[in-house]
């Protein structure tokens, strides 16, 4: 048989034709003329009305390629801003085996600079539910797509709550997403910037079944190694979010503190359920990341309330805290020095501007700087102007109780107290060697008759430069009194005792 006369022959000429016909293809079609039916494929497939602005080209051979610019992704019907998504360019790239046999293998996916936009509206629904096409839902044509990697670079994700009024926006946006197919499981690395600090987000997910929640794993950590890391493993039903929330300190090359430190890293865990408007956390856990710092020093429960602002209430409790154990040196020498009212200042211009706080925290044996407290017990209320103590009391050494209440509050110079505190103590003398353990000695040599019983009420006032008790009445023994004491420290040094 001569070789023009061979099916072979024909097969091997068809077949070049088809190779440079693939080849030419980019040269001599007009891809854009295929731009409405790829809008409307987008359209099905999301629900939304989808918009290629920019040009489209197309690659067959030897590596199938498509790219589009200017690619939008509208919001709900009758939404402003019309646009949930946008990007420069998208760039898809498949395999030619895969279109050989009736599968679409996608390498990968590059998205650049993608534009997000997740809103709340005032209705509290969001922005973010897609409706596909029913015909589409009902073929099997999405389980027949590998997915390989999805890249986004340089992105922006803006969140929006036109309920409450907030925004916030995460930017810098770089992530790798892998999946075995549009059904997941997924898994990201990402790294973002929010507020101009970097961060690290990794995400893993199950696969996406009908009808059953959906489950994953959420970590956001500092990419510097300082602060906190927040972790989240769970899933959402389409009503609530429920899981375990963890929450932990960073770790650094120094992570682990000593005697001479400061506070060791604690680590905070709880169950939540969640939904936009509320925040439920059980079964709250308080403990040292170092098990040899012991076990669970402190349990309970909180709820948040969003609306306009935030409504907040916590109710702990623990058996036994040992502030020795959690902070060092350097910790008690940062409250000695008028640390403490530094740390309220930090903590009061930290809170939210719209913020109910409620919290209640009791103790049963607290030990700080080597001296027992009994029957601890704090109230507070706290906004963005104050922190209010509502009661502050325990049961001190020499069958003593003592009760603050007050307020703090920012000052001119930092956070200032003001209040008032009573004391009642039917042993004066233990109760004066547990407040003075330096004078211990000088003590035990002069006071050595009657143990003393006390009554004590005062008003307080506490700057970083000043202490006032004003309104001062006690009662020692029997003999009953009054005065005013005002100890000014800074610039010229004063002791005012009247």
């Amino acid at each position: 048989m001569k070789v023009w006369k061979s099916p072979i022959f024909y097969f091997g000429v068809l077949l070049l034709l088809a190779v440079t016909g693939a080849m030419a293809a980019p040269f001599v079609i007009d891809w854009n003329a295929y731009r409405g039916d790829l809008e409307t494929y987008g359209r099905s497939l999301t629900g939304r009305t989808v918009n290629i602005d920019g040009a489209i080209s197309v690659r067959l051979f030897p590596w199938p390629r498509l790219i589009a610019d200017n690619v939008r992704i509208g919001g709900p019907q009758g939404t402003v801003p019309s646009t949930f998504a946008s990007a420069a360019r998208i760039t898809v790239r498949v395999t030619l085996a895969g279109l050989f046999n009736g599968r679409l293998h996608v390498e990968s996916v590059d998205i650049d600079e993608p534009s997000i936009l997740i809103e709340r509206r005032e209705t509290g629904e969001g922005n973010w539910t897609f409706i596909p096409a029913a015909n589409l839902v009902k073929s099997d044509l999405l389980s027949q797509v590998k997915l390989d990697r999805v890249n986004l670079h340089n992105g922006r994700v803006t969140l929006v709550d036109k309920r409450r009024g907030g925004e916030a926006q995460i930017e810098k946006l770089n992530a790798a997403l892998s999946a075995p197919g549009i059904t997941g499981p997924w898994r990201m690395r990402a790294g973002a910037s929010y507020r101009g600090r970097p961060l690290d987000i990794s995400l893993n997910t199950g696969a996406w079944q009908p009808h059953e929640p959906f489950r994953f794993g959420l970590r956001i950590s500092p990419r510097d190694g300082s602060g906190l890391v927040y972790g989240f493993d769970g899933a959402n039903d389409g009503e609530k979010l429920k899981g375990v929330l963890r929450i932990e300190p960073a770790t650094t090359s120094s992570d682990k503190s000593d005697a001479e430190g400061k506070i060791r890293p604690l680590v905070f865990k709880s169950s939540i359920s969640a939904d936009f408007d509320t925040i439920g956390l059980d079964k709250i856990e308080v403990a040292p990341r170092d098990p040899n710092d012991g076990g669970v020093m402190m349990t309970g429960s909180a709820r948040l309330m969003l609306g306009a602002g935030i409504t907040a209430s916590a109710d702990l409790a623990a058996s036994r805290v040992d502030l020795d154990e959690l902070g060092g040196a350097a910790a008690w020498k940062l409250l000695r020095e008028g640390g403490g009212l530094a740390l309220v200042d930090g903590l009061l211009a930290g809170l939210p501007e719209r913020i109910d706080l409620n919290a209640t925290l009791r103790v049963t044996s607290l030990k700080a700087a080597g001296q027992p407290l009994e029957n601890v017990v704090l109230r507070i209320g706290a906004d963005s102007n104050a922190i209010r103590v509502r009661e502050l009391s325990a049961s001190l050494p020499g069958r003593s109780r003592a009760l603050f209440n007050g307020v703090f509050f920012p000052g001119k110079e930092g956070a200032e107290l003001a209040g008032s505190l009573a004391v009642e103590s039917s042993d004066l003398r233990q109760l004066t060697l547990w407040a003075w353990p330096a004078g211990g000695d000088d003590i035990a040599a002069l006071w050595t008759g009657s143990r003393g019983h006390l009554k004590f009420q005062s008003g307080v006032s506490l700057s970083e430069t000043k202490l006032s008790l004003d309104k001062t009445e006690y009662e020692l023994d029997g003999a009953r009194g009054a005065g005013e004491l005002t100890v000014t420290r800074g610039g010229r040094q004063a002791i005012d005792l009247r």
